[in-house]
C-alpha cells in the first residue's frame, strides 16, 4: 500500500531527501515485539487473545495468511485491517 504523507511545509526541501527506507521484516530495526504488541491490542478488540508463543508459531507478514492461521472468521479480516489504517 502506498500512502501519501503530509510533511509540514518548509521542514524538508525536495533536494534534501535522498532516500526513504522501508523495513517490513526487521532487517534494519527489530520490530518483532512492537508487531506482536500491536496485533495483541488490535485482536483484543475482536475478543481474540494472542499469546506470544502463538504469535511466534503462526505469524506471517501476509496478514491474510496470519488471520487464516489464527482461524479468524474471514468476515472480520477487513475490519481488523481497518484498525491498522
Amino acid at each position: 500500500m502506498i500512502r501519501k504523507v503530509k510533511i509540514k511545509k518548509g521542514l524538508f526541501r525536495k533536494d534534501q531527501i535522498f532516500a526513504v527506507l522501508f523495513d517490513w521484516d526487521g532487517c534494519l530495526v527489530d520490530n518483532y515485539n512492537a508487531t506482536y504488541r500491536t496485533y495483541r491490542e488490535v485482536l483484543k478488540e475482536f475478543n481474540t487473545k494472542l499469546e506470544r508463543k502463538t504469535f511466534g508459531m503462526l505469524y506471517s507478514p501476509d496478514q491474510s495468511l496470519f488471520y487464516k492461521r489464527l482461524n479468524l472468521p474471514k468476515k472480520l479480516w477487513k475490519k481488523i485491517d481497518e484498525k491498522w489504517e
